[in-house]
């Protein structure tokens, strides 16, 4: 079984990408399967709302519910623990109730056209547990971005100051530095955002190249293909509902993926939102904290 797993500090981007590739015809978008957990999100496909999935069938969210079941449980059983300790047992109670990549290849199963699952969960010890699967071949995509446009995503989703976020994000990037510097080259693209979304038949037929696809026309024009994801960003699930004149009422409501993704003709938009958004002060805190990192991508 062939999976290509996106990696990139926060959300940013990635759902995006995951959808773009999720077009191709030999390819199965997953997403965020551990985000119901995280985030307490409905399980069921963003796309479809209630009504019966082709993706998503029950049996295969029957091992996630088993999945995500445990985990919750031992979340919220200790919330007086600390994160780390959490996490770990939160880990090991997966490890016991879901095997790697049993999710991945049940759809790969139900899908026999299909010859890669593009993971966008960003969660590198969800990536390492599901990559060290026997007769798993694969491949990672380390997806940069500006970490200013990063912060500014989450602190306009989550409301929490400047120093919180920037922390949290370069920590992030610096972990994912060294992962993939650990894998053999050949195994790790490093792409662009920015590129990705100003020059995208370019960069989507690097990707192709990358994972032994030809490319597909259908990949730059991404949002007229439903993408079946149980979590993430519900922008271009937005967006992909829309150019299809499907209703989006019945989604949980993001305000502003919803204001940012209704408006306009859907596609390949930059979103630049940070440079308006976040004062010249708050740009200063970031650079105390992340601009070295940020400059270490190509960002100045």
């Amino acid at each position: 079984m062939k999976l290509a797993f996106v990696l990139c500090p926060g959300h940013s981007g990635s759902t995006l990408l995951g959808n773009v590739l999720g077009a191709h015809p030999k390819v199965q978008h997953i997403e965020e399967i551990p985000a119901p957990v995280r985030t307490g999100l409905p399980l069921g496909c963003l796309y479809c709302g209630d009504s019966t999935c082709p993706i998503w069938s029950e049996s295969i969210l029957e091992l996630v519910r088993l999945n995500c079941g445990a985990f919750k449980r031992w979340c919220l059983s200790n919330k007086g623990w600390g994160i780390e300790r959490v996490r770990a047992l939160a880990m090991r109670k997966r490890d016991e109730t879901l095997a790697p990549c049993a999710v991945h290849a049940r759809i790969m199963a139900g899908r026999p056209n299909l010859t890669l699952a593009v993971d966008t969960s960003k969660d590198l010890e969800w990536a390492e547990w599901n990559a060290r699967a026997p007769g798993v071949e694969s491949k990672f995509i380390w997806l940069q971005r500006d970490l200013r446009a990063v912060v500014g995503s989450y602190i306009r989703k989550y409301g929490t100051s400047m120093n919180v976020q920037a922390e949290k994000i370069v920590s992030t990037a610096a972990r994912t530095r060294e992962y993939v510097a650990n894998k053999p080259s050949q195994d790790v693209m490093v792409l662009h955002y920015e590129d990705l979304v100003l020059a995208p038949k370019t960069h989507c037929e690097r990707l192709c190249a990358f994972l032994g696809l030809e490319f597909d026309v259908r990949m730059l024009a991404y949002y007229l293909y439903p993408s079946h994801l149980l979590g993430g960003n519900l922008g271009p699930i937005i967006e992909s509902r829309t150019a299809s004149g499907k209703s989006h009422e019945d989604l949980q409501k993001y305000t502003n993926a919803r204001e940012y993704h209704t408006h306009g003709v859907p596609g390949f938009q930059l979103d630049e939102r940070w440079k308006t958004e976040l004062a010249t002060a708050t740009l200063s805190e970031f650079d105390k904290i992340g601009g070295e990192m940020n400059r270490t991508m190509g960002y100045r």
